[in-house]
């Protein structure tokens, strides 16, 4: 089957992608993954959607699309699958997905394996944007059928590699298990940026798929306006929390927070993200946090955690930026966690209007 899909791979495709994180998932030792992803970077870095693979690979992906709201579960893909296989989901699938492991792994095998499907193979080489688009297609769907549609597309149209690390993505599963940092080294290494530049410009956004536009376009983050001469302090929501690995449990890298906007009819949630902090949890707090974690998480994405909106961090921060690539249209910057209020209700954190009028009032 390998033939079908082998030739002319491009650069800029999801195959291409696919087969990078199959060779780094197969490798263990840290350089070799950097000269892989050096490696691979280099064959598209013409590509204008490049910033797209960045955010796979970062792991933001799953903030941009809300992941959660895709719900495709493991007995749906799985059921699909099966369908499509002509094969029995409880004597066949079942037992196949007990000894792989993983549901992405079991129906990439099966697909491969299986030569009655071959004929009905109408293989359309995504290229990452159009991966992207597919991704977003999911996350419109509402009704059951409607992902079961999209689901037998992606059976037919795409390889066994592909269709493994495209069902990571739509469950925010994909992991390259190489921390931010590393991935900032590689894009230094291939693109030829200074590092401090690099580092700085990403501590600004937050985000490795932002400052890599940036770097590129060779300009500077974006403006940050100075407020008051003092520090200003709010109170937000923990939204997400960045572990340093998959087994490091209590190690945090990154802790996302957001601002309340339930009554901000322009938004379907009642929280959405307003800034990053890098460390900064006392003892005791984070005894406090890795108590609460096991009940608070509603997802898991790689080294990502999803929380409930439930706990109250209260946040000094001195710059504040209007970034029009987030959700809130501004980022605070350089947040510092003043602490966390465990009994206050998350009803109580201040809202984007606060954020908006301290902007305007501040902002010069």
């Amino acid at each position: 089957m390998a033939e079908i899909f082998n030739k002319n791979i491009a650069p800029d495709s999801f195959l291409n992608f696919a087969f990078t994180l199959e060779k780094l998932a197969d490798t263990r030792r840290i350089d070799e993954k950097i000269l892989i992803l050096k490696n691979y970077l280099l064959s598209c870095q013409n590509d204008p959607h490049l910033y797209l693979i960045l955010r796979f690979l970062s792991g933001e992906y799953v903030q941009f699309l809300e992941v959660r709201k895709i719900s495709v579960g493991s007995q749906l893909l799985g059921r699909s699958a099966s369908d499509y296989l002509k094969i029995d989901y409880d004597l066949v699938f079942r037992p196949c997905r007990k000894a792989m492991g993983r549901t992405p792994e079991t129906i990439a095998r099966l697909i491969e394996n299986i030569e009655t499907v071959w004929d009905k193979t109408a293989y359309k080489n995504y290229s990452i944007s159009q991966t992207w688009n597919l991704l977003i297609e999911f996350s419109n769907c509402e009704k059951r059928q409607e992902k079961q549609i999209l689901l037998d597309n992606v059976w037919m149209s795409m390889s066994p590699v592909e269709i493994r690390f495209f069902l990571q993505l739509l469950s925010g599963k994909l992991s390259t298990g190489l921390p931010n940092e590393l991935l900032l080294n590689a894009i230094v290494d291939t693109f030829n940026f200074e590092l401090e530049y690099l580092r700085k410009t990403y501590q600004q956004t937050g985000s490795l798929s932002e400052t890599f536009i940036l770097a590129k376009d060779g300009i500077q983050p974006e403006t940050l306006i100075d407020t008051a001469s003092n520090s200003t302090t709010i109170y937000s929501v923990l939204l997400y929390i960045q572990t340093e690995s998959r087994g490091n449990v209590g190690v945090y890298s990154e802790l996302t927070i957001g601002i309340r906007v339930d009554q901000d009819d322009r938004f379907d949630q009642d929280y959405i993200p307003i800034g990053k902090i890098t460390g900064g949890i006392s003892d005791n707090n984070l005894e406090k946090l890795n108590q609460l974690l096991p009940e608070l998480t509603l997802e898991k994405f790689g080294t990502t955690l999803m929380l409930k909106p439930e706990i109250v961090v209260e946040i000094e921060f001195e710059k504040l930026v209007k970034n029009n690539r987030t959700k809130a249209g501004y980022t605070i910057k350089t947040p510092r966690i003043v602490n966390f209020h465990w009994d206050k209700p998350p009803l109580s954190t201040h809202n984007l209007e606060y954020i908006i009028d301290f902007f305007q009032k501040n902002g010069r």
